[in-house]
């Protein structure tokens, strides 16, 4: 990772986002404006989370309120403290400046403000990190010579821009009347002039990803764990339609080591259920699918070639499970593209022999988790994710980005708990703890404190045609059937 991008991270800021204007040519407000199937302003607050902010602020009109509280709160992968501002109708007459003077008396005492004009969502992370560079006065992206957005303010501005805006003045006059040196940084970025103000500019700058995918984006940022279900059964043309487009997923050396068995019937669902830590979903959804690592396709045709298939070794198990897992991660997404929704099972390691008999597999092939669907009646909150930069590594592994992305993901997650535990909108109908952030949560099923995590596994599996993972130590008991996991450390 470069240096800029690591200094980025470490100059707190906060993010004001203007979006409280009108915009007669795109025919709506501009808070609305979507940019690859997403609220513009969540690629805005996704970004300045990225780069380091400590939190955001998002000037609206007060009529679009509950439109932007829903946008918001579908802003699924956003680590960062965000809170929306209704600008009052006296200060959005005098434009942009108003609105920023009203987001100031929001904003936190201290810290530098990002200010960022909703219509000018093609910022790269390189500007930002230039912009984020170390100085005490304003700075202003310039590219080509044209200074644009967004535009780093200094607290000692805030008295200048709250008289401004009582004046009826811009942002521009406060600059040029200010007492500090305005610092111009230049970029290679045409983000910074990029205004969408008509439909046609809200396609994407050249040279940037094309936008054709821009729904299976939205999807993907929009998942959440669903796990309370219509009782309507799931179409067995539709169930065929998303098998049969999960089973074009990637497979190591087109070994194709997957299959799956559907499960509907109420009595073997009631089975699924008792093996699998008794999960009420189980019950609840139409279907359970058992998602297996399958190496009998294999060793069949290696028997109808006249040969036969090796004992299996590491390097053969993670082969299958691997195939299983992005088998798995295909059909939950085409289900939610199909309007369904789902829950991984990781509860289907409790007793993998039981549940491998109950589903009549033969040797080689085992259930590494299961997959509920059906049409979800929950609305859970989503919880986010870690940060980009913790995620995406330049060249080699940065371990300083991932300490830096803890805090605000402990915090994100603190306030997840607290937003959901306001609105209803829980797990398992079950209130939060709103004091535990990220790394206190983990403790319960992976802290060093905790016994190891399903030990029977290597019996059972050795049992299941995988020698190679039987223990030296004596057999252990297959575990009570307890519940896979505390309900706040269940996926989502």
């Amino acid at each position: 990772m470069d240096e800029t991008r690591e200094s980025a991270g470490d100059r707190p800021f906060e993010v004001l986002v203007l979006g409280a204007g009108d915009s007669t040519r795109m025919g709506r407000s501009k808070l609305g404006l979507e940019i690859q199937g997403e609220p513009a302003f969540c690629r805005i607050l996704r970004r300045a989370a990225d780069a380091g902010a400590r939190r955001g602020l998002v000037a609206h009109r007060g009529a679009d309120g509950e439109e932007a509280r829903r946008a918001l709160e579908g802003c699924a992968s956003v680590a960062l403290e965000a809170r929306l501002v209704a600008v009052p109708e006296d200060l959005r007459a005098r434009g942009p400046i108003g609105s920023l003077s009203a987001l100031i008396g929001e904003a936190e005492p201290g810290l530098p403000r990002l200010v960022w004009p909703v219509d000018h969502p093609h910022v790269s992370r390189e500007t930002l990190g230039r912009l984020l560079e170390e100085g005490d006065g304003p700075r202003v992206p310039v590219f080509e010579g044209r200074g644009g957005h967004p535009v780093l303010l200094p607290p000692k501005l805030d008295g200048a821009v709250r008289e401004a805006a009582a004046a009826g003045a811009s942002l521009r006059e406060v600059l040029r009347a200010s007492p500090l040196e305005v610092q111009r940084v230049p970029v290679r970025d045409p983000g910074v002039l990029w205004n969408c103000d008509r439909p046609a500019d809200l396609g994407v700058l050249p040279g940037a990803p094309d936008p054709g995918g821009a729904g299976l984006l939205a999807l993907q940022r929009a998942h959440r764990s669903r796990r309370s279900f219509a009782p309507d059964p799931v179409p067995p043309s539709l169930l065929e339609d998303l098998v049969d487009a999960a089973r074009h997923a990637s497979t190591s050396s087109f070994v194709q080591a997957v299959s799956v068995v559907a499960v509907e019937d109420d009595e073997r669902l009631r089975r699924v259920h008792d093996l699998c830590g008794k999960q009420r979903m189980i019950l609840e959804a139409p279907v359970f699918l058992g998602i297996c690592a399958d190496l009998r396709h294999a060793e069949a045709a290696l028997e109808r070639a006249g040969d036969g298939l090796r004992e299996p070794d590491l390097e053969l198990f993670l082969v299958a499970a691997l195939d299983a897992a992005l088998f798995g991660q295909n059909l939950l997404l085409a289900a939610e593209a199909s309007g369904l929704g789902g829950c991984f099972v990781g509860g289907a390691r409790l007793h993998p022999r039981e549940l491998a008999a109950l589903l009549g597999l033969p040797p080689r092939v085992w259930v590494p988790f299961g997959l509920v669907l059906g049409r979800p009646l929950d609305d859970p909150l989503p919880r986010g994710r870690l940060p980009l930069p913790a995620v995406l590594h330049r060249e080699t592994y940065s371990d300083a980005a991932v300490g830096a992305a803890l805090p605000r993901m402990d915090e994100a997650v603190r306030s997840w708990a607290r937003l959901a535990n306001r609105e209803g909108r829980l797990l398992l109908s079950r209130p939060l703890d709103e004091s535990k952030g990220w790394g206190p949560r983990l403790r319960r099923s992976f802290g060093a404190s905790r016994p190891p995590s399903r030990a029977h596994l290597p019996e059972a599996l050795a049992a299941l045609g995988f020698p190679f993972l039987a223990p030296a130590s004596p057999p252990s008991r297959d575990p009570d059937g307890s519940p896979d996991g505390s309900p706040e450390d269940l996926p989502d």
